[in-house]
């Protein structure tokens, strides 16, 4: 619908320019302030979330915001049960107790159960945290019913949760999962609204459902076409994982903090997909951690969508196994797992190591420093590839991860401006959210908000945050 300039400036302020409803909030220099259950104009006395124009005509439309320039605000909450049916359906549906979310949010849990009483008035910034904490968008909570929350996430976690296997989540690593959840649908917004690819590149990634045996002779030639789609020579070693998966593919990649036995974790959310790689056990050896991402990289790239689930999680166990001896094993895990170690190592270059060198342990400690790769994998594939026996070699002799390989995985997580920000919301993400502040796509509270810090803290950093990168 065509607006005329009085309605625009009547809603977006004098100052700002434009024809369209998108141009005038993008130089409009208004806030908007939302509460529970209502959105009027910023005030000094305001104690609600502080909006950008954009962000409030994003999220609520020009109609709603003519009605505040009108009356000087407008409701938000249009049934009398929300946001609390919304809160307590998501709770139950992770399997969660209030006091678990409590923790998780860092409120206290009378606070929790207040959020979900029907007809109770919160805080804002209680309802954001527990939205958060919940994988909903915090941002229209009470707005929109469910919150644009995926409901498949939540049956498949508690699925986890219910589990009586060595799978089991504990309520703590549902809730890293979820905050994960939260984090990679929050990434892909923010690419998409500063104009940024928030999909995989089109150039040739279909899904491939051939697992035939053996699933390891699949793995290496989907590894080979990989590095041929990304122009990554057949002998190339990849200096760092995290920045082509996050930067080549779009793809977010999450360091959260799980229970030691799980290596790592994809999760889609509608169109949005990502990696999550434990912080915790053997991820905190780099070559470790370089493996598991190729790990998860290799599902997400190749495994059909009816297997990859809205959450699949690998042990550590599925990710370093014997793959070329595991005829017993998932052909969908023996296949990533080929894929994972032939994608960072290159069977026809490890060939050439291990061909060059008289002493086998000279060889591995080549492959491993060559290609950031840890000692089992190493020897596991050079066992293979080149049909030698590697089990005699023991670890103690082979090299550890130097400072350099450490630094080119670390060094956006490592080192940032705002300790208060978890290492989940960390590197791209935090880049994203700078960014888009500076675009006035996001305001400074919400800007904060994602990095867990204040307004002011953020508005100190965020020079800092950018030119980081």
């Amino acid at each position: 619908m065509t607006r005329t300039p009085k309605e625009l400036e009547r809603v977006f302020g004098k100052s700002s320019k434009g024809a369209t409803e998108e141009e005038r909030a993008a130089t409009s220099e208004k806030l908007f302030v939302r509460s529970q259950v209502q959105i009027a104009e910023d005030s000094e006395s305001a104690k609600g979330h502080r909006l950008s124009a954009q962000e409030a005509l994003r999220l609520f439309g020009f109609d709603l915001l003519a009605r505040v320039a009108e009356e000087g605000s407008a409701p938000l909450v249009t049934k009398p049960s929300e946001p609390a049916a919304t809160l307590m359906a998501r709770r139950v549906a992770f399997g969660l107790t209030p006091a678990q979310v409590a923790r998780k949010a860092g409120i206290s849990e009378m606070q929790v159960q207040r959020a979900e009483l029907t007809g109770s008035l919160s805080p804002i910034r209680d309802l954001e945290r527990i939205a958060q904490a919940l994988a909903l968008n915090e941002l229209t909570l009470g707005y929109e019913s469910g919150a644009r929350g995926n409901e498949a996430l939540g049956v498949r976690l508690r699925e986890f949760a219910e589990l009586k296997d060595t799978r089991r989540f504990s309520p703590s690593d549902v809730m890293a999962l979820a905050e994960a959840a939260w984090v990679i649908r929050t990434q892909s917004d923010l690419s998409r609204l500063l104009g940024k690819r928030a999909s995989l590149p089109d150039i040739g990634f279909k899904p491939d459902n051939n697992y035939a045996f053996p699933a390891y002779e699949r793995g290496y030639k989907l590894a080979e076409a990989t590095r041929m789609l990304l122009n990554i020579g057949l002998n190339e070693p990849i200096l760092s994982i995290k920045s082509l998966v996050e930067e080549t593919l779009s793809i977010p990649v999450i360091q959260q903090a799980l229970a030691p036995k799980f290596a790592g974790a994809t999760m889609a959310d509608r169109s949005d997909r990502g990696i999550v790689v434990n912080e915790a056990g053997q991820n905190s050896n780099v070559w470790v951690r370089r493996m598991t991402m190729a790990h998860e990289l290799g599902h997400l790239l190749w495994d059909p969508d009816t297997r990859l689930d809205t959450l699949k999680v690998d042990k550590y166990d599925d990710v370093e196994a014997r793959y070329f001896k595991a005829s017993t094993r998932d052909p969908v895990e023996i296949r990533t797992n080929a894929f994972a170690i032939s994608f960072l190592a290159p069977p026809g270059a490890v060939r050439s190591i291990v061909a060059g060198r008289r002493d086998l342990v000279d060889a591995l400690g080549e492959v491993m420093t060559t290609f950031g790769v840890g000692a089992t994998a190493a020897k596991f594939h050079v066992g293979n590839v080149c049909n030698v026996d590697t089990s005699r070699v023991s670890v103690a002799y082979l090299p550890k991860a130097e400072d350099d390989w450490i630094g080119r995985e670390n060094l956006t997580v490592d080192w940032f401006p705002l300790k208060s920000t978890p290492i989940s919301r960390r590197g791209r993400f935090a880049l994203l959210v700078a960014r888009s502040f500076q675009n006035r796509l996001i305001s400074a509270d919400t800007a904060a908000m994602h990095l867990h810090c204040t307004a002011n803290e953020f508005l100190a950093s965020v020079d800092a945050i950018v030119s980081a990168f």
